[in-house]
């Protein structure tokens, strides 16, 4: 890359990623967010007073860093969780008034339970649902995708696969290891080693500094590992692929 490049977005259409390569925007794994709890709320006691205790219902982010579940430490900034040190950012506005952001969150309940009620009547059926927007890291032979988008529908998944709820699960893609397939639309790619040559981390000139970058990189990467490596050419081909697509 030129010393003045910059991250490009690229237009794809979609990808089946494994649920297990999948860190949320709030930079965790699905089942630690407390929407999980909610799920465990609903299945096992489908009672309001249940689902009015669940950490998701009680949750109120008052800050910045209330967002993230996990976020590096001696950062030179704090995170802002409208941002993305490699580009790209979140709409949620996080500087309403107390009322208002109560308001807010007793609305996302009454949305999720929807989605419960839904998922419970009629099972879980991606096919009825937009794709899982993601951004795409690269480290050497291992990827990791970064979720933006329908983590309610992500976190409803990991709980129903983990408590004996299958049989909800409609037209579930698996890879050969058995991981569920989740359809993502890619908005962005982005190579760890590309990081240090670009003119600007983030949406602006020194939004972030490169060493907060590289810590929010290496985290992801953390929350996912396993001590296996993985394959390139899964991701690889798709690469090349929506670089077809760009130069078209």
């Amino acid at each position: 890359m030129a010393e003045d490049d910059t991250i490009v977005p690229i237009a794809w259409k979609n990808a089946q990623i494994p649920l297990t390569k999948i860190v949320t925007r709030n930079f965790c794994l699905p089942q630690e967010l407390p929407h999980y709890d909610f799920c465990r709320a609903y299945f096992e006691s489908r009672t309001i007073e249940a689902l009015n205790r669940s950490a998701y219902s009680r949750w109120l982010p008052r800050n910045h860093t209330d967002y993230f579940i996990h976020y590096p430490s001696n950062l030179q900034r704090k995170p802002i969780w409208c941002e993305l040190p490699w580009g790209g950012f979140n709409k949620l506005d996080i500087k309403i008034d107390s009322e208002k952001l109560r308001a807010s969150r007793l609305q996302s309940c009454r949305d999720y339970l929807k989605l419960l009620n839904s998922i419970h009547k009629n099972g879980f059926d991606f096919s009825k649902g937009p794709y899982t927007p993601i951004h795409i890291l690269i480290d050497n032979n291992n990827y990791v995708a970064i979720q933006y988008g329908s983590h309610h529908r992500l976190v409803a998944l990991r709980y129903l696969l983990d408590n004996n709820h299958k049989d909800l699960l409609k037209t579930l893609s698996f890879d050969s290891s058995g991981v569920p397939l989740v359809p993502c639309s890619v908005n962005l790619i982005i190579d760890k080693e590309d990081l240090p040559q670009l003119a600007a981390v983030g949406n602006a000139k020194d939004q972030f500094s490169l060493e907060d970058a590289l810590k929010w990189f290496n985290l992801c990467f953390k929350l996912i590992d396993n001590g296996e490596s993985y394959p390139q050419s899964y991701i690889t081909n798709r690469i090349l692929d929506a670089l077809d697509l760009l130069i078209e």
